[in-house]
């Protein structure tokens, strides 16, 4: 009768035990998949930020000094690979369309590849909609067609 109040209290000893590691173990790999998750995330955002960084520093036109073009370039360039590597789908194909026609932002059709590629990488990291001519205003003025 001893044995067998001692077995039980053995096995639920051991179910406590096993469940409790069991959780642990979850809770450290969700963690760990979150904490991934987050890092990603902000190397996204952080490769974003810095293309249009220097994609605005080129803009400056030709008054630039061959120093800081070359580090715009610089920028664009180990921007482009980090987006390679961790932009969404949208935003890479974006990107390679604007790019494809030589990162040009002065004629209508350049501004709007060049906007609406803003539009992709911040729908990336802030899910609500902005419109091209919200864009257009923050970093051209007035639109053209008011």
């Amino acid at each position: 009768m001893i044995n067998d109040k001692l077995l039980v209290v053995l096995i639920a000893g051991f179910f406590t035990l096993a469940a409790s590691i069991f959780a642990a173990a979850i809770a450290y790999i969700t963690q760990k998949r979150l904490e991934r998750i987050k890092q990603n995330a902000n190397l996204k955002v952080q490769a974003y930020v810095d293309y249009i960084k220097g994609i605005a520093g080129l803009a400056a036109g030709p008054n630039i000094d061959k120093h800081k073009m070359a580090e715009f370039n610089s920028l664009i360039l180990d921007a482009k690979m980090r987006i390679a590597m961790y932009g969404s789908l949208d935003a890479v194909k974006t990107l390679a369309n604007f790019c494809a026609n030589g990162n040009e932002m002065r004629s209508p059709d350049g501004i709007h590849r060049f906007l609406t590629a803003i539009a992709i990488m911040r729908r990336d990291f802030d899910k609500s909609e902005i419109s091209e001519d919200d864009l257009y205003r923050l970093l051209y003025k007035a639109h053209p067609s008011h």
